[in-house]
């Protein structure tokens, strides 16, 4: 084989290569949700019967907010008081997730995008659940990476079909954004004491 004949048959391998990557990425959907659609369709009716938030991500501690009468606690924190501005924002958030575009169903693909199986796999991925007051899942989805000239990568934790978003979907790393900072609207110098109740151990003062 010449010189010529080599370079030409590593070009059109490349370009066989290019094409069968690019071809993974941009996988037809599997899955009854379009392009140009919600990701969500259902949760601007069901956005009120929402009573738990849990939120996990891989090697940590999961995340459960609960709805509690007209305020929410954080139950990893012996129930202490979540952040309400927070949670408001990330349930308006997953309400309008427009659909931009399809891209890949192969799960070979998804540390990439960081849309991977948060319980088996190490990255990126945020998984999201939502349940209604009988703890039946209302639903869960998965928030991969975010570019910024692209938007972020997503998908339902039931499907395989990741999409790509241009809604800018971030979530707090450090767990003590999800707390309320000041629950009690009262000034130092008008309290004298403070009783303390663990949830394990004696109470003191």
């Amino acid at each position: 084989m010449n010189r010529s004949s080599f370079l030409v048959l590593s070009i059109v391998t490349l370009i066989i290569v290019a094409v069968a990557i690019y071809s993974g990425y941009q996988a037809a959907p599997t899955d009854s949700t379009a392009a140009g659609g919600q990701l969500l369709p259902d949760l601007k009716t069901q956005i009120k019967t929402v009573a738990k938030i849990t939120i996990e991500r891989h090697n940590q501690d999961p995340i459960t907010l609960k709805k509690q009468n007209d305020s929410w606690v954080y139950l990893e924190k012996d129930g202490y008081l979540a952040n309400v501005t927070k949670i408001r924002q990330l349930l308006l958030d997953l309400v309008d997730v427009p659909l931009l575009e399809a891209k890949t169903s192969k799960p070979e693909f998804y540390p990439k995008l960081g849309v991977e199986d948060v319980s088996k796999t190490a990255g990126d991925a945020v998984k999201i659940t939502l349940t209604d007051l009988d703890d039946l899942p209302l639903a869960s989805v998965i928030i991969g990476k975010y570019n910024v000239r692209k938007g972020t990568f997503v998908r339902l934790d039931s499907s395989p079909q990741v999409w790509l978003t241009k809604k800018k979907l971030m979530l707090p790393h450090q767990t003590i954004e999800w707390l309320q900072r000041h629950p009690i609207p009262v000034e130092a110098k008008e309290i004298a004491t403070v009783d303390v109740y663990p949830s394990t151990g004696e109470p003191y003062t």
